[in-house]
């Protein structure tokens, strides 16, 4: 474990347990030191990302989620401020791709993609590109290569770091987001 890990491991027994008087200045002065077991995942994905909120969110959300197991009590019952929610470990996890396997796999593949699918796969990206976006449905009978296009067309998606883009396999709610 990275020593990020263990000091937020340590900053949540001491916050659960040892009654801080002020714990969110301790946050603060050290909230650099606790993230640097996500920072790296992070630069995977992007060489020049500096220190953010929603890197601190994540680290903030790892402690409350850490402090609730130990207390039964958010971390605003121990007077610090919640961690934004709203960036869930999904979002990281799709954020977290290596864009140059991304780029050899569609180098690999697209050339594979018979002639509709290549139709569908310029015109979505051509909408994904304008900025228009828009809503679009995939009907095919089984076997036709309808996961084969859309796992294409989320390669291209977050290799170029575009746009947001949910893919769902109709109704067995099985789906991939790109982001």
């Amino acid at each position: 474990m990275q020593v990020g890990g263990e000091r937020k491991r340590a900053f949540c027994d001491i916050i659960a347990t040892c009654g801080l008087s002020n714990p969110q200045k301790m946050w603060e002065n050290k909230k650099n030191d606790m993230v640097d077991d996500i920072f790296p995942r992070s630069q995977r994905h992007d060489e020049n990302i500096e220190y953010s909120d929603v890197i601190y969110s994540e680290a903030l959300t790892r402690v409350e989620d850490q402090v609730i197991t130990i207390s039964g009590k958010d971390l605003s019952c121990f007077g610090l401020s919640r961690p934004s929610r709203t960036v869930s470990n999904d979002l990281m996890q799709e954020l977290d791709y290596d864009t140059q396997v991304l780029q050899q796999q569609l180098n690999e593949f697209v050339p594979r993609l018979n002639p509709g699918q290549k139709t569908v796969f310029d015109n979505v990206l051509k909408q994904v590109e304008s900025g228009e976006g828009g809503l679009f449905f995939l009907d095919a009978p089984g076997g036709t290569g309808k996961n084969f296009l859309l796992n294409l067309l989320l390669s291209q998606i977050r290799k170029d770091k575009k746009k947001s883009c949910h893919c769902s396999d109709g109704l067995l709610g099985n789906s991939r987001q790109a982001t």
